[in-house]
């Protein structure tokens, strides 16, 4: 079972990385989504929308998504990859030069599972509960499978390992967004910080301007740069 698994994973990876999508302005995107450095604007807007309508409310959400990155990032890069020892497509000799890279980046040894897929779904599992928006709970999922995606096609990650590292994020936020909803209801909490307040549309409305405001921009610079190869 285990070894017919692996082997369907390998065949998916090979149809999702090597298969004829791979371009330059393609390359340019992913290589981009991929950078964590790149979202720092979408984080910024985030931490400002929630400092400045949840004022000393914000703490504890601001936390709690520091704690998920915190904890996604350490049981997949620390705990499991090591322990499980699996190595990336890009550095499995049966397959690794039948695949695709980008820019010749093939990452480190171990790949299962994916810090990207870990981090990303955790933020949005926690982000889509904290705001109870369908809009942003779509866009972040969106941003998240796009970041994920961005893996197999810069031939780092197996699909198996995006999925099982997905798995671990879901399951991260929503413990911690648990917790946080406990110490919201405690009595403690309310004493000394008070209730919280209900996001409406403007405060949704500037986080997704960041969102699709850093995607346009990723894909504008990938074009200028084909028009120019």
């Amino acid at each position: 079972m285990l070894e017919q698994l692996i082997a369907t994973d390998k065949e998916l990876m090979l149809t999702l990385n090597a298969g004829n999508c791979h371009n330059i302005f393609l390359d340019i995107c992913m290589w981009m989504v991929s950078e964590k450095f790149i979202w720092i604007p979408l984080y910024v807007t985030l931490l400002y929308v929630l400092v400045k309508y949840k004022k000393k409310e914000s703490i504890l959400p601001i936390l709690s998504m520091l704690l998920i990155l915190i904890v996604c990032d350490q049981i997949s890069s620390s705990i499991i990859k090591p322990l499980v020892g699996r190595p990336r497509p890009s550095h499995d000799p049966e397959i690794m030069g039948m695949l695709k890279y980008v820019y010749d980046y093939k990452g480190g040894p171990f790949g299962f599972p994916s810090s990207h897929a870990a981090n990303t779904f955790g933020l949005a599992t926690f982000v889509t509960l904290l705001f109870r928006k369908r809009s942003i709970g779509i866009s972040f999922y969106l941003w998240a499978v796009i970041c994920s995606y961005s893996r197999i096609y810069m031939g780092v990650h197996y699909p198996l390992d995006i999925l099982c590292g997905s798995a671990l994020g879901i399951l991260v936020g929503w413990s911690i967004y648990k917790g946080h909803s406990m110490i919201l209801r405690s009595k403690t909490y309310d004493r000394y910080i008070g209730n919280t307040v209900n996001w409406n549309d403007s405060n949704c409305g500037l986080v997704l301007a960041a969102l699709y405001t850093t995607l346009f921009c990723i894909m504008c610079v990938a074009t200028q740069t084909k028009l120019f190869e």
